[in-house]
């Protein structure tokens, strides 16, 4: 049996590594099991109409500019789009009972993305989007074996371009490395015929949703994975775009010292008079300023044992939502 490498080593610290693994929103639902859903769905109208699907372009919904179904140059916020405008589009397009079959899974699909993308959760929210989640998979195990049965899917013509292009670009690449292009061409021809494609929802992306409940409870949101991809970008912008990963190394650690030294500056400041809480019995107090933060964690950790923080992170939470 396989062991985790970070387990092994740092399992005894108490630390678990895959609470350090968060849900990643952008990357599982939107770019992933949606647009791998809208994708087969895509495939069974071909498989049912026999005909392109040109004519599904800004005309029909004034939103989206480029033709929706060939996917060129989609950003994630597209295929968020399009999955909240999707249920009217695809509406009728199939027969009973196949149609209601496919809006019922493209609702749930909607009402768990929602409920994921909201920044506040309360216990309520919570059970609404775990039982949702349990739908989902329902929903989806259904759709597979009432609707994707029916119906023979083969590859829609983006893909099988987009896979010629590959080869092409694959032999080019091998005939400059070892200047036989005429044998690198046979060893990888280019198809051209459209190949059958079934739908397969068992990846780990699709059984990561059911991660997400857990997760808001740990970390309250869902937006500390959605937006870590932007740390990256941000930093690569001002890199050579060649040795880049030395270059990012740099950066990160450079800015981490940047904020040990701010700490370092705010934790021993001349506080002023205004900024300082004068009573006990005031039930709060709010400096004039932002400049001297205090982190409620760190705080809590250096007062353990004081009568006047115990349940303070819960009162918390209690005074903001009410």
């Amino acid at each position: 049996m396989a062991q985790n490498a970070f387990s092994a080593h740092l399992s005894h610290f108490g630390f678990n590594i895959f609470c350090a693994l968060v849900v990643d929103l952008l990357h599982e639902l939107e770019i992933n099991v949606w647009k791998m859903l809208f994708m087969h769905l895509l495939r069974i109208v071909e498989a049912k109409t026999r005909d392109s699907l040109t004519n599904w372009t800004g005309a029909t919904i004034q939103k989206f500019l480029a033709n929706s179904s060939e996917m060129k140059q989609m950003a994630a916020r597209n295929f968020k789009d399009l999955l909240r405008c999707s249920i009217p589009v695809f509406d009728c397009l199939l027969p009973e009972p196949y149609n209601t079959a496919v809006l019922k899974l493209l609702f749930i699909m909607t009402h768990w993305h929602i409920l994921a993308k909201l920044r506040m959760h309360s216990d309520l929210t919570l059970n609404i989007m775990d039982f949702v989640t349990s739908t989902v998979g329902q929903q989806f195990r259904e759709f597979k074996a009432k609707v994707c049965s029916v119906y023979d899917t083969h590859e829609l013509r983006q893909e099988v371009e987009a896979c010629a292009q590959c080869h092409a670009k694959l032999a080019v690449t091998q005939k400059g490395k070892q200047k036989q292009g005429a044998v690198v061409e046979a060893e990888n021809p280019a198809r051209n015929t459209q190949q059958t494609k079934v739908f397969n929802f068992q990846t780990y992306k699709f059984h990561a949703l059911g991660d997400y409940v857990s997760t808001i409870h740990q970390y309250d949101g869902t937006f500390q994975g959605e937006l870590e991809h932007c740390l990256p970008k941000a930093r690569y912008r001002h890199t050579d775009r060649k040795s880049f990963v030395r270059q990012l190394t740099r950066i990160k650690c450079c800015q981490a010292c940047i904020r040990r030294i701010g700490d370092d500056i705010v934790h021993r400041p001349h506080i002023e008079l205004a900024e300082i809480a004068t009573s006990p019995n005031i039930h709060h107090h709010i400096g004039l300023m932002q400049k001297y933060p205090i982190h409620i964690g760190s705080y809590l950790r250096s007062h353990e044992g004081d009568p006047a923080i115990k349940n303070f992170v819960l009162k918390l939470k209690e005074h903001l939502v009410c």
